[in-house]
């Protein structure tokens, strides 16, 4: 075994010696030192001199507000070999040698590798730009919708890289784009609700009138929502039950959002007996307004001896809560209904409820 690998040894020590041989017996040796020549100091350039220039790059880029800068020192220090090999090969093509069988694959490679680096490079941007959108929407309940619009636009991206190379090898892309074509529409006639919710759900992305944690109302539905999905959006309802809804009837329906609301407005009533004084009656108003004193995020609008009802005297208030939370609202009704309750009590002012007088004649 020990000869037989020594023996191949010495062949392949023959054939390298055979070729070094044929090459400096050649008319082109002084071309070949000087390209071999050329290769040294260009990687002695790529394996020195360019990561100092990145790390100087780096530390400035750090430095600045804008982070773009950060992302272009990344895509050049990703790139910093494949552009050195991508140099070599150019370099080589022009060799003789390699210019009478090897040039067209050689040209044909370095297309790849160059389309190949500028899609990567391509990708990466199109990452940093939607991570910023993201940033910026980072509550819009899309961060579902992010990765897959992302996804999308980088399979736009390689498909357009690879119909460039077909184009560079002298290949017809008009009846493959053509054929595309039609089977796109075929497709999108056999998936017609699907991409209907697939572009609604872009209509929510991008218009965003509700996001995660927002308490919305849609027809007879209502709750919370809690996640917003490539068809179908997520809604936890007051009973605690998931409420699943295409995201098609969400964009077509019209939605009150709760959660956007900056002030609410809120319209209550009350009645009291009939066997009230007037002049009690005059003082209502005034005891109502002084219910809503200390309590916070609360302002009083008005109240108004309204109407005569079936049993009651009835009054109606107004007032607005600077929040659109809910259960905020629902505590100052009660700390409002609190106070005008013992207020009543206090100037011995009943409430009404449904009573019937029946009269008897003698």
């Amino acid at each position: 075994m020990f000869d037989q690998l020594l023996t191949d040894s010495s062949r392949v020590y023959e054939l390298f010696a055979t070729w070094y041989q044929s090459i400096m017996d050649s008319a082109h040796t002084e071309t070949y030192i000087i390209i071999a020549i050329g290769v040294g100091v260009l990687f002695l350039f790529f394996l020195i001199i360019i990561p100092l220039f990145l790390k100087s790059l780096h530390k400035l880029a750090m430095k600045t507000k804008n982070d773009f800068d950060e992302v272009v020192v990344e895509i050049v220090r990703r790139a910093k070999w494949p552009i050195f090999f991508i140099i070599i090969l150019y370099m080589f093509s022009y060799l003789p040698q390699v210019a009478g069988g090897w040039e067209t694959g050689l040209k044909v490679f370095l297309q790849l590798i160059v389309t190949y680096q500028v899609i990567l490079a391509v990708n990466r941007v199109i990452e940093y730009a939607f991570g910023k959108v993201s940033k910026k929407r980072a509550e819009t309940g899309a961060g579902g919708l992010a990765p897959v619009f992302v996804s999308i636009i980088k399979g736009a991206v390689w498909i357009i890289g690879a119909l460039m190379i077909m184009t560079n090898l002298g290949y017809e892309i008009t009846p493959l784009i053509t054929g595309l074509g039609i089977g796109g529409i075929a497709i999108a006639l056999a998936l017609q609700n699907i991409l209907s919710d697939l572009f609604s759900s872009f209509s929510i992305y991008l218009d965003k009138p509700f996001k995660v944690g927002d308490f919305i109302v849609v027809d007879k539905q209502m709750g919370t929502v809690k996640s917003i999905g490539i068809k179908t959006t997520r809604i936890t309802s007051l009973s605690g039950e998931e409420l699943v809804m295409p995201n098609k009837k969400l964009v077509e329906s019209s939605i009150q959002n709760y959660k956007k609301m900056k002030e609410r407005r809120v319209e209550f009533h009350v009645g009291v007996t009939y066997e009230t004084k007037p002049a009690k009656l005059k003082a209502i108003p005034g005891i109502i307004k002084d219910s809503f004193k200390g309590v916070k995020n609360a302002r009083f609008d008005r109240a108004h001896f309204e109407s005569f009802g079936d049993f009651s005297l009835n009054f109606e208030i107004v007032y607005y809560v600077s929040s659109g939370d809910y259960r905020e609202y629902m505590d100052i009704q009660e700390k409002v209904n609190l106070n005008l309750a013992t207020a009543f009590n206090k100037s011995r002012i009943e409430f009404a409820y449904p009573t019937q007088k029946v009269f008897v004649s003698k």
